[in-house]
């Protein structure tokens, strides 16, 4: 069963109409905080602010994302999370001047970014823009939401019209709708249930949101170690992890397919509302799937391809490597960016060491692919012993071991290797699961697909081109 965390419970506690989510939070959480500087992201910022919960970090801004999307979302959390904390005065010209770069018509059709890119402007106290409001006005729903970014959108349509005190533009039934979709466990992922329950208060169906959390949340999911709610288990499949398997099963993923996936995959590819990455992933999934439906959408990865930037800065890292990472298996020529050098000069912290590690396994994806092969002398001379037997913290572990390969100033040998490969057969297998690996070798550790793609990089964790 999954821990309780911080993140799950704040999206809850921001749907809650009486508050009494958050309050019982701070009790039982005071005994044991969470949010604290061990974790340096922005949503565990964001969540520690909006649960007013201690040892919480101010939040700091990350560089400008590569998408559209993601831009509006970390300046919706960062800036929401300084309204909360009494900071808004405190913004600067930067962020005003990464809100006003935003392009309007990449998400003009998706009233949700709209709707948060109007209220990051509120929250910093900054008059929103004429145009921005006025996409938001004229925004409308024609059909009941069946999708979770319809659900998101239906609930900007139901937010702008509540402030202006107008008649939502949105289709009759619309309450009882969203009540079926709770009952029915229709929507299997928190932030879609808790975008369901703010919407239901805005249409007057607080009583709804309040029993819903009563008897689903607060009194079935709190987790009694650290008093935070513990987050939905999706048992249904999804492009990412259709994704992954296809990565790993290699020639043999067609055999583990149907007619159903490859309409999923197409359905994905063609919605207005599923980001790039994901669509580039469906791609990919259906290539792998044998289905050549594929290339009616490599006008899709051609455009990202022509779009990728000149360089790459060490927070924009991971987001451009999930996006190139499927990119490169449609389009074999794209123009890589360089990499900004960063220093990672702690080999204690294991979040630094992981970045390093990732940009070692990575450089390849990067212009200045043989430059970054001399950066983090200390990462790379600590190499030998970090990978010679599994130890905690074992996401260093696996890291480590995808990095190898790239790591000239390790001085690792053959011998290294070889008993790399041979430790890996501790990790392999969980159930009938035989060739994905776990995430420890603690008996009955779970499997992890994230992980078991990782590895791919490894020496000797898989051999390819085979029916396994």
């Amino acid at each position: 069963m999954a821990e309780g965390d911080a993140f799950t419970t704040a999206i809850y506690a921001r749907s809650d109409p009486d508050g009494k989510l958050a309050e019982g939070t701070r009790g039982a959480a005071a005994k044991k905080p969470v949010a604290d500087s061990t974790d340096p992201s922005l949503t565990t910022a964001w969540s520690a602010a909006a649960l007013n919960l201690p040892g919480g970090q101010a939040p700091v801004l990350p560089d400008k994302q590569l998408t559209a999307d993601a831009e509006v979302a970390v300046l919706w959390y960062y800036a929401d999370a300084v309204r909360i904390l009494g900071r808004s005065q405190e913004a600067d010209r930067s962020i005003l001047d990464r809100l006003e770069s935003i392009d309007l018509g990449a998400i003009r059709g998706h009233p949700y970014l709209v709707w948060r890119l109007w209220d990051t402007y509120e929250s910093l106290g900054v008059p929103q823009p004429r145009e921005v409001t006025e996409v938001l006005i004229s925004a409308s729903m024609g059909n009941l939401p069946t999708t979770p970014e319809s659900v998101f959108d239906t609930q900007a349509i139901l937010e702008i019209s509540s402030l202006l005190n107008a008649p939502p533009p949105v289709p009759g039934g619309l309450a009882k709708h969203f009540g079926d979709l709770l009952t029915s466990n229709a929507v299997t992922e928190d932030v879609t249930v808790a975008s369901v329950l703010r919407s239901l208060t805005l249409l007057g169906r607080a009583d709804e949101s309040r029993r819903y959390l009563e008897d689903n949340v607060l009194s079935k999911r709190i987790d009694s170690d650290n008093g935070f709610v513990r987050p939905l288990v999706s048992h249904q499949g999804t492009i990412e992890g259709s994704y992954l398997m296809s990565r790993l099963l290699d020639q043999s993923f067609p055999e583990a397919t149907n007619e159903k996936t490859t309409e999923t995959l197409i359905t994905s590819i063609e919605s207005d509302s599923v980001d790039v990455t994901t669509k580039l992933k469906a791609m990919v999934a259906l290539r792998r799937a044998g289905d050549a439906r594929w290339q009616d959408y490599r006008h899709i990865s051609k455009k990202v391809t022509t779009s990728l930037p000149s360089a790459v800065t060490p927070s924009q890292m991971v987001a451009y490597l999930d996006t190139v990472d499927a990119l490169v298996q449609l389009d074999s020529s794209p123009k890589f960016p360089r990499l900004e050098k960063f220093n990672a000069p702690d080999i204690n912290d294991p979040v630094v060491s992981r970045q390093a590690f990732l940009a070692l396994s990575k450089a390849s994806y990067f212009s200045n692919t043989s430059e970054i092969a001399s950066w983090f002398p200390e990462q790379q001379k600590n190499l030998p012993a970090l990978v010679r037997e599994p130890s905690e913290p074992y996401l260093l572990y696996f890291s480590g071991l995808a990095a190898m390969a790239n790591a000239p100033l390790s001085g690792l040998n053959s011998n290294d290797f070889t008993q790399a490969t041979e430790n890996l057969k501790d990790l392999q297998g969980c159930g009938s699961l035989k060739k994905l690996y776990r995430i420890s070798t603690q008996p009955g550790s779970p499997c992890s697909l994230i992980i078991s793609v990782q590895l791919m990089a490894a020496p000797g964790a898989y051999t390819f081109g085979r029916t396994n």
